[in-house]
């Protein structure tokens, strides 16, 4: 079979190199089938003469949209209509979808289910780390009484902190393979650590975060043997510096209570 490919755009310079042009990546994708390819850029106004010199029709992604008033658009429309007439099969796919089946398997040496398994485990703790940031940032804006501006100050410094530690968790996550949980509700599934949805007083407010920072070391120390039985160091490498913080904070929290 005879397969034209209508070129819409072009891949990115960035990965081309490895990638080949759009064209190149469905030949690939499609390789072993006995297809041969004539490609078309569209995109650059080089259009077939007939549907009839190919057997079947692909059309690749594209940064422009359809309604975008750009010279090949309209030929292109004219096109699709005459093949369509022509009852030539004709198909789009999603380039990011054709991207996904050229990517070669992660190999970083850690077997597939273990990174499952530590990856299954960071995402409780950017679940924990999530639903603390909101609670401290939370008694950040709520708190009042004769400490106020001391518990405000150091409430922000909390909650900056852990803002930028859910990046980190996340993108580790993303580096083993696996997706970041995302959405307050999939968090209050994963989360050891309670919501709150009134203000307490200043001091109810510190043994509260007292109680979310330990929690939040918890479960980090939770997958910590997992990072370690599977070699994992970068990951290893994060638990313990979470760990360092959040026991530290509990400490200095609970300091203002013991007094």
């Amino acid at each position: 079979m005879h397969i034209g490919i209508l070129q819409t755009g072009h891949a990115p310079d960035a990965i081309r190199p490895q990638t080949g042009d759009y064209d190149h990546m469905f030949e690939t994708l499609l390789s072993g089938q006995q297809f041969t390819f004539a490609t078309f850029d569209v995109v650059d106004m080089h259009f077939p003469a007939s549907p009839d010199d190919a057997d079947g029709w692909l059309i690749t992604g594209s940064r422009h949209g359809a309604y975008e008033d750009l010279p090949f658009i309209e030929p292109l429309m004219a096109f699709l209509r005459e093949t369509h007439a022509a009852e030539k099969p004709t198909a789009s796919f999603p380039t990011a979808a054709v991207m996904a089946h050229l990517a070669p398997p992660i190999d970083i040496g850690i077997p597939t289910n273990q990174r499952l398994e530590i990856a299954e485990g960071l995402g409780r703790l950017l679940a924990d780390s999530y639903v603390l940031y909101l609670k401290t940032h939370g008694f950040h804006w709520n708190v009042t009484g004769p400490m106020f501006t001391s518990l405000h100050t150091m409430f922000m410094e909390q909650y900056t902190e852990l803002w930028t530690a859910l990046d980190e968790i996340a993108e580790r996550i993303r580096a083993l393979g696996q997706l970041a949980p995302m959405g307050g509700r999939r968090y209050a599934e994963l989360s050891s650590i309670e919501e709150c949805s009134e203000s307490p007083e200043a001091l109810a407010m510190v043994a509260e975060l007292v109680r979310g920072h330990e929690a939040v070391a918890r479960t980090a120390r939770g997958v910590l043997p997992l990072a370690e039985a599977a070699g994992d160091g970068p990951t290893a490498d994060l638990l313990n510096a979470r760990l360092q913080i959040h026991e530290k904070t509990a400490w200095m929290l609970r300091a203002l209570l013991e007094s």
